[in-house]
């Protein structure tokens, strides 16, 4: 230790660089504690003011319970299912109130900690929850997510890393925390490395998110170029000085964009609702230039880091040579096997799904041997095929999801009704099994059993429709109704009228393909 240390002045200036330090991470946790509680106060405000007037709860409720909302099907049974005491209204005024307080208490600084570190978990439930249709073969006829749950929500993975950033950090300045508990609760408990490497990943996650899936569906780019998003996110990632010229551009596009969401046609809280997210994002992107990013795990840190196990290896080598030749016969008998039963296992699925000569799974012209007449549906539950008769000894052959063993049925019956998004009630033997399913979803939800079109069966429950499970087609899975693809359902529902013979049989059929193609 230099003696400089043991002077006063040496003391003094050690103390005086301890108090500087402090200082600093306490501005940068006041930054970050105003900038989320912002966010809080305002999406709180928002959903208060329309969830507390009888003439607008109405609509947020829908709104958030729909297909445009945060809330899941799996959710919604989850939270307000068969038994629950809970109401969609009592969950969201309840939340909105806490989200407000928390707003609150962030502006003041009090219990900063403990708020950060459970919103910092709670922010990820808003990807588990979001309502979204990613299957191929879908048609989506509501207006709904079509992108990746985690693609969406990017901005609140963003904010739950500025929240464990700041319960690392502690309450900062100004806060009541400090004051009540003393100035304990506004140390940091980890190094601004460590941090400042959280706060690049957690703002070059929403950058390279909008700039690689710019122009996808419900993808946010803050209506900037693609590159210039990629760059800026690039830039945190490569170097801190670099990462400090992009929280400039950053904070730039922020503001540009921030400026063009307002309009006179809004309320002052709904113009701050519109960009509540952003005013975390530029305190977060302020801290960055500010403060730094640290160089934790920046490209020049890990190309010395990986220049110096290189010459370790080296070193390695040179003192214990290694003897290893392995040759091609012996690598053919080390692969053989393991290719071999890859192969196996895949085949079938492959040949399931199609992969191999349009598949199993595929719609097709066929020859069909039969003396129905042309406009018949014929319903081959042994085929595990619809067949839309067209004449001249010729259909078009649809796979199918047949009923479960339980629920075999055949017959003939007319075509009585055709409906468009038609709605969803389980009939009393369903829910005989299954107490727990919803006593109605409506038409058009993406998760609605009927799918988007439907031909209703005489006056039976029976229907060949749509479906939310497209795996099911070509399974015994149904309670007595024929599934299909959405897009062959609503191809048949285009190619059949009301009163159309539909033959339901457990006869096989023997087809070839056809002559001529859809």
């Amino acid at each position: 230790m230099s003696l400089k240390f043991l002077t006063p002045t040496g003391v003094q200036s050690a103390a005086s660089g301890t108090v500087e330090r402090w200082s600093q991470d306490a501005y940068v946790a006041l930054l970050l504690r105003v900038g989320l509680g912002v966010v809080f106060v305002i999406g709180g405000w928002s959903k208060l003011s329309q969830l507390l007037d009888p003439a607008r709860s109405d609509a947020i409720v829908a709104l958030y319970t729909g297909p445009t909302g945060y809330i899941n099907t799996f959710f919604l049974e989850y939270l307000f299912g068969v038994g629950s005491w809970l109401s969609p209204w009592g969950f969201l005024t309840t939340l909105s109130t806490f989200e407000f307080i928390s707003g609150v208490a962030l502006l003041a600084g009090f219990m900063v900690r403990p708020l950060a570190l459970f919103y910092g978990f709670l922010l990820w439930t808003f990807v588990f929850s979001l309502p979204v249709v990613l299957t191929p073969g879908v048609a989506v006829a509501e207006k709904t997510y079509l992108a990746p749950a985690l693609l969406v929500q990017i901005r609140d993975i963003t904010l739950s890393g500025l929240m464990f950033i700041l319960f690392n950090l502690g309450s900062g300045a100004y806060s009541l925390d400090a004051r009540l508990m003393g100035s304990a609760v506004k140390r940091p408990t980890a190094n601004w490395e460590h941090l400042g490497l959280l706060l690049r990943l957690s703002l070059a996650a929403t950058l390279l998110v909008g700039g690689f899936f710019a122009g996808m569906a419900n993808i946010k780019t803050f209506g900037m170029p693609a590159l210039l998003m990629i760059a800026a996110g690039v830039a945190m990632l490569v170097d801190h000085r670099a990462a400090r010229v992009a929280s400039g551009v950053l904070i730039a596009m922020l503001l540009i964009y921030i400026l063009g969401k307002i309009t006179f046609e809004k309320s002052l809280i709904g113009n701050l609702n519109a960009v509540k997210r952003e005013f975390a994002l530029l305190a977060a992107g302020l801290v960055l230039a500010i403060r730094g990013g640290g160089e934790l795990y920046t490209v020049p840190l890990l190309m010395i880091r990986a220049r110096e196990s290189l010459a370790v290896s080296r070193r390695q080598l040179a003192a214990h040579p290694l003897r290893f030749r392995v040759t091609v016969p012996a690598m053919i008998l080390l692969l053989a096997p393991a290719v071999i039963s890859l192969a196996v296992v895949l085949a079938p699925e492959a040949r399931a799904q199609g992969f191999f000569g349009g598949g199993k799974l595929s719609k097709q012209v066929v020859t069909i041997r039969t003396k129905e007449r042309a406009g018949t549906i014929i319903v081959s539950f042994a085929d595990r095929r619809l067949y839309k008769l067209i004449g001249q000894g010729r259909a078009i052959s649809y796979p199918i999801g047949i009923p479960k063993a339980i629920d075999r049925w055949d017959g003939t019956l007319r075509v009585t009704q055709k409906r468009k998004n038609p709605a969803w009630r389980p009939t009393p033997s369903m829910m005989r099994r299954n107490p727990r399913l919803p006593s109605y979803v409506p038409g058009g939800h993406p998760q609605n059993p009927l799918g988007v079109r439907a031909l209703y069966l005489g006056h039976t429950f029976y229907r060949i429709h749509g479906t939310d499970a497209p795996w099911t087609i070509g399974k015994a899975a149904s309670s007595g109704c024929v599934r299909m693809y959405n897009e062959h359902a609503i191809d048949l529902y285009n190619r059949t009228k009301v009163g159309a013979k539909v033959v339901v049989t457990w006869k096989r059929y023997a087809t070839r393909p056809g002559y001529a193609s859809l």
